[in-house]
């Protein structure tokens, strides 16, 4: 009597595989062209993972066309005004680029505000364009910045569609206040991080 055989993946479909001694070649016969069927099938799934895994990709957009730099960029102490004569004691800034995905973090330090700035205050020089909407970034130390009466917090943002970072205050039971120049000391000194989706 014969047994019928389905594999679940759906080779050789109601196979009579013989039961009798007589028959044991036959049926060793079968069972090794489904074994080598299967094993077909999972090297041919191998093959196209090892043709699709990073380190086996070669393109010179990076890897699934995801390309990755990294380089330095240069702050710059502005306003709507621009100032002149500012003196830096630290000025630079790291990235890492990820398709449209910025990394980044900077520190400025001056000696000396400068003269003739006015307006709002801007630290310019990022290494891209923001993308069409604002980003906020985080603030790990900032001094020196003159806080009015009622204020005692300072955020800041990339502007949509520029390069810029601009400075706002917070207080409580207080309108949202766009930091000026006005309020930058001599001895002025902040470090951002944040990440962004450049245009």
């Amino acid at each position: 009597m014969a047994r019928q055989y389905t594999h679940p993946l759906g080779w050789k479909d109601n196979v009579n595989f013989p039961t009798t001694p007589a028959d044991e070649p036959l049926t060793r016969a079968l069972l090794q062209e489904q074994h080598d069927e299967i094993l077909g099938f999972h090297n041919d799934l191998l093959a196209d993972f090892d043709t699709h895994r990073a380190k086996t990709v070669a393109d010179a957009d990076g890897v699934h066309g995801l390309k990755i730099e990294s380089g330095t960029f240069t702050p710059v102490l502005s306003a709507s005004n621009v100032p002149t004569g500012v003196v830096y004691a630290a000025q630079s800034g790291k990235y890492v680029k990820q398709g449209n995905l910025v990394h980044f973090v900077f520190q400025i330090q001056i000696t000396n505000a400068g003269s003739g700035g006015g307006g709002l205050l801007i630290i310019g020089g990022l290494p891209f364009a923001n993308s069409n909407i604002r980003n906020a970034v985080t603030i790990s130390i900032v001094q020196a910045i003159n806080i009015p009466a009622g204020y005692f917090s300072v955020s800041a943002y990339i502007q949509a569609a520029q390069p810029d970072i601009y400075f706002t205050l917070q207080g409580i039971n207080q309108a949202r206040l766009d930091a000026g120049y006005s309020m930058v000391g001599n001895d002025f000194w902040v470090e951002v991080s944040g990440e962004y989706e450049s245009l």
